[in-house]
Parts: C-alpha cells; structure tokens; sequence
C-alpha cells in the first residue's frame, strides 16, 4: 500500500507547474545511517534538515500510513528545509478499502498546500541587478512579464499546532523577466523601492496576481465556522451572609449547590453577546446558638457583550476579552428577621475582562473577573465582585469538558436604619460546553 501511494504521488508531482521533481537516490544512502528506529529518526528536526541540504529537495513531503483496525490513517506534513518549519499538516481515518481513496486523499492535500505556497518563485542566483527565479515557462512565466520582489523577515506559527499561519515580507522592488528557460528566468531589476540589494531567497510574485491567504489551522481542523456555544454546569461550594446590627455580628454561612447555565453567541471573530443564569440552594446555620437556621436561595443573572482582542491574530490563540453589560443577584432567605438573615436584590451596570490562553493542544485557562455597579438611588458600599478561573478540555473539535473555581461577593451598608450586611460565595463548578 505504501509503494502504490509512492507511486501516484511521485506521477502526481511530476506534472505540477508549482513544484519541480527530481528523482534523488542519495536519499537511501542518507536513511541507510538511520535504518535503527528509522521513524523516530525522521522525526527529528536535525535528520530532516540534513536530508533538506544533501538532496537539495528545499521542503520535504512526509507521508505515514498505519494500519488502525478497519481503518487506515494518513498523515501528511510539509516540512521546511530546516527541518523544523511545519508548513503544512494534516491527518484523516479513512474507512474505505480502496488504495485509490488514500492516493486521492493524498492529492487533494498537496493541491491545498500548492495554494499556500506565499511566493511564485525563489530567487536562486543574484549578481547586481539581475536575478535568476527557480520557476519558469512551464510555472507560466514569459518575457515582458513583470514581477514584485519581497524579502521574507519574519514568520508566525501557531502556538498550539507549531505550523507556520503566517509569513512577514516587505516588498522592496520590481524586476522584468529578461529571459524564460523551461524552469528559469532571469530578471532585471527595474525599480527599487528602498535601498536593499536582491538577494538569494528572497520571494518573486507575478505581478497582479494575489496568492491566497493562509487560513488559521484550527479553522481547517474544524471543517465549519463556528457560532456561539451553550454551556452547563453543577456547583458545590460554600455561601455566607454577615449581619452588622448596632454593632452586633451575626453571622451564617453553611454548604450550597445548585447550577449555572451560560452561553455566547458570536457575530464576528471579535464582537460577541452572551448570557449567564446560576441558581443555588442551601442551608445555612449562624454563629450564634440563639438563632435557628435557615434554607437559603441564591443566583445571578448577568446579559452582555464586549469585543474580543485576539492578540496573535487568529481564534484559537490567546483571547482578552473585554464586555459590559447588566446584571442582578438575589439573595432570598426562607424566613426573614430582623437581626438576619436579611434578603436582598443587586442589580446593575456590569463591567469585566477576561483572558484565555492555550495550555497546550487540548487545554485552555482563562481567569475572568467583572464588577457590578449598582444602579439603586439608596444602595451604599463597594461594588459587587465576581471572580472566575476556569480550565477547559477539548475532548471533540466541538466539545468541552469544563473545571472552575469562582467566588463573589456582594455588601449593603445602612440597608436598613444601621444596619449593614455583606454576602459571600464560593463554587466549584463541573460541566461540558457545546460549540454550534
């Protein structure tokens, strides 16, 4: 299977304008040094660099196959000449048992990396003005035809999946195509834009024809756009109420449980609205032996949007995230005296940031904190404060298994004729969130 997929890739390649294939058998001499643990050998950025400079070969494909009960899966990955530059990767379980439907997987592939080459051609010898490109006729290069010149200076990869999203260049002249050979040309330079001299590697493009940007992997891992996502989670944790009374302290606080539904919608990469509802109950017993204990019911409902900062510059990279919004919580005691517990509601004007950051291929944390503002003509004290961190496991390219630990708190002062309460909350929460 494996010299049947060599072979249709091989004729494949052959007959490509963007590439130029040569057969090279000093590969087997080169391998022959590794021939212990060979596929471990072929991992290593050193071995695929030295193959890069004996063959010449500039990037190299990587093809594996193995066997995976009714299945077969096939990898694919563009290695730059370095060795360690991945420029393109891919991975499918295909389930048919035709050979042919590996060879096509394998074609489309290359034909998806083709489109993602940022470059017509590679400048491969340069003295004074005039350049020689490693593309030709057969490429579609003719005389008169006029080409940008660029100078790669930087590159961007991906910091979950280390393939490269993104390469800076700066455009510093124009050149002529003086003379076409099957696959050469040489260029005249015509026009400068700064003061640089060409050089060897550095990038021609035709002029006038844009070559397609490349797209963030994750986007190509996940085969469709995503919307929003709805999330649900169980809470355990702890609550408190503290009542100052003429300078007499009650205190209860006790276990609580309960739940917390939330969700996003997504308009854009950066504009989003979202939508948080959390219940809980317990029971909470005081301080003081005098006064009996008492079931309570607590939750928050929060409605907001923000922007989305994303400061590498695709999704799936670290996010900020900063929103505003309205928000309410309510405390409601079974029964209500005097010297507490004490029910109370505290609605607002909601302000907050967060930030995720990727941990790894399959994690992500992020820590969120808001405040609310509250809007009552009477309330006095601090705002109100909510604090979250939360870990995420992606268990399918469409769902979550969540953890977090949150707490919040809220305080009246002179709620009632000198009297002030001030409430407590923790929460360990458990969950998955679905991404639509």
């Amino acid at each position: 299977m494996g010299y049947k997929l060599f072979l249709e890739v091989e004729k494949f390649l052959k007959n490509q304008n963007w590439c130029r294939y040569k057969s090279n058998s000093d590969i087997l001499n080169i391998l022959n040094r590794y021939q212990d643990n060979l596929e471990e050998h072929l991992n290593n950025a050193g071995v695929l660099a030295l193959i890069a400079q004996k063959t010449k070969a500039g990037s190299l494909v990587k093809l594996t196959i193995r066997n995976s009960g009714n299945a077969t899966l096939l990898s694919m990955s563009v290695v730059g000449e370095n060795g360690s530059d991945i420029l393109f990767k891919e991975e499918k379980e295909i389930t048919s048992d035709t050979e042919n439907a590996i060879s096509i997987t394998a074609i489309e592939w290359l034909n998806a990396y083709s489109k993602t080459i940022p470059y017509d051609g590679r400048v491969i010898k340069a003295v004074a003005d005039q350049i020689t490109i490693n593309v030709g006729e057969r490429y579609g290069m003719a005389l008169g035809q006029y080409l940008k010149i660029y100078r790669p200076i930087g590159k961007k990869k991906h910091p979950l999946l280390e393939e490269i999203i993104n390469w800076e260049k700066r455009e510093y002249g124009k050149a002529e195509i003086i003379e076409v050979r099957a696959q050469e040309s040489v260029a005249e330079m015509r026009e400068f834009l700064s003061s640089e001299a060409p050089m060897i590697d550095d990038w021609a493009l035709m002029e006038g024809k844009a070559k397609e940007t490349i797209k963030a992997p994750l986007a190509k891992k996940e085969q469709r756009a995503r919307y929003g996502y709805i999330s649900l989670a169980f809470d355990i944790g702890s609550g408190s109420q503290t009542t100052d009374i003429y300078n007499f302290q009650n205190q209860f606080d006790g276990i609580m449980y309960g739940a917390r539904l939330k969700g996003e919608v997504w308009f854009t990469e950066n504009w989003w609205a979202g939508v948080d509802l959390a219940g809980r109950v317990g029971n909470l017993e005081s301080n003081n032996a005098y006064i009996l204990e008492d079931n309570e019911t607590r939750g928050y409902f929060k409605i907001k949007g923000g922007y989305r900062f994303l400061p590498t510059g695709f999704f799936s990279g670290p996010q900020i995230d900063l929103f505003v919004g309205w928000g309410a919580y309510f405390y409601q005691p079974e029964y209500v005296e005097f010297y507490g517990p004490i029910d109370a509601n505290f609605w607002g004007v909601l302000l907050g940031v967060k930030g995720t950051i990727p941990i790894g291929k399959y994690f992500r944390g992020s820590i969120l904190v808001d405040f609310l503002i509250s809007t009552a003509k009477d309330k006095k004290g601090g705002p109100g404060y909510f604090l979250e961190l939360m870990f995420n496991y992606l268990f399918r390219p469409y769902l979550t298994f969540d953890a977090s630990i949150s707490g919040w708190g809220n305080s009246w002062d002179d709620i009632a004729p000198n009297t002030d309460i001030r409430y407590k909350d923790f929460s360990l929460l458990l969950g998955a969130t679905y991404y639509f």
